[in-house]
């Protein structure tokens, strides 16, 4: 993930959307931890006003590093065993 400027404004534009907002995470192969701040407060706020998030293809990178900062929870992805 390039820029969290860039992802940060391409999320807000789905923040509110009515239906299932799907994350295709297939083509991650890193990611910082500011990345998955914004992904994280994204998905929180979705889930407060009871609208989903789901992931897609999360690839070991973006679930361990998510691990890693205690972040699973917030994102709405399973811990890596």
């Amino acid at each position: 993930m390039a820029s969290v400027a860039e992802l940060r404004t391409a999320l807000l534009k789905r923040l509110t959307d009515a239906g299932k907002v799907q994350i295709d995470a297939s083509a991650v192969q890193r990611v910082d931890t500011a990345s998955l701040q914004v992904l994280a407060a994204f998905a929180q706020d979705r889930r407060a006003d009871g609208l989903p998030v789901e992931w897609v293809d999360v690839p070991a990178c973006l679930t361990d590093a998510a691990t890693l900062l205690d972040l699973t929870s917030a994102l709405g992805l399973e811990a890596r065993a």
